[in-house]
């Protein structure tokens, strides 16, 4: 509990961390690009990067098994019985009432990317400098997401931390 924006926020800048490279990728192989639309080795380094994460990846993560919280206790991992049994609970977790609630919440949290990206930057910037502005963006999202993390940690009143996490909203 005491470290838990701290790994909140370690996950989204993970996540986004894809954003960044992604963005950085783009604006590296279009520099010189003054067109409207990406170069052809923009989409074979896009799919190298993902065939790259995707054999990496296994050999990067712990098994479960082996993962050990701070308190000394061993992380719990229930095996699928079938992929047929994960399809069943995924979508009685989709009946929750709280997901039920929140759906549209879920869904309106990530609907306006597309109209920053194809839209707005497609208008405003050629190619070089959507790259440019994308990895910046997932940028700004990492750093928001550490002070956010940072702040929901500090051992202050609840109060007085909702206070703060108010004016870091507004400022």
């Amino acid at each position: 509990p005491q470290s838990r924006g701290w790994l909140i926020a370690l996950f989204w800048i993970i996540f986004n961390l894809g954003g960044v490279a992604g963005g950085l990728l783009q604006f590296a192989l279009n520099y010189t690009n003054q067109g409207a639309s990406a170069s052809p080795a923009s989409y074979f380094a896009f799919v190298a990067a993902m065939l790259l994460g995707a054999l990496v990846a296994p050999c990067v993560l712990a098994p479960p098994a082996s993962v050990v919280r701070e308190d000394g206790t061993s992380v719990s991992f229930e095996q699928a019985a079938s992929p047929w049994e994960e399809l069943t609970a995924a979508l009685q977790a989709v009946g929750d009432p709280f997901v039920k609630r929140n759906l549209l919440f879920f869904l309106a949290s990530n609907w306006f990317y597309t109209y920053n990206f194809s839209g707005f930057n497609a208008s405003q910037f050629n190619m070089r400098t959507r790259g440019l502005n994308s990895a910046l963006f997932w940028g700004a999202q990492m750093l928001a997401a550490w002070l956010f993390g940072a702040m929901m940690d500090l051992p202050v009143p609840p109060l007085e931390r909702a206070r703060r996490g108010a004016a870091l909203v507004v400022a």
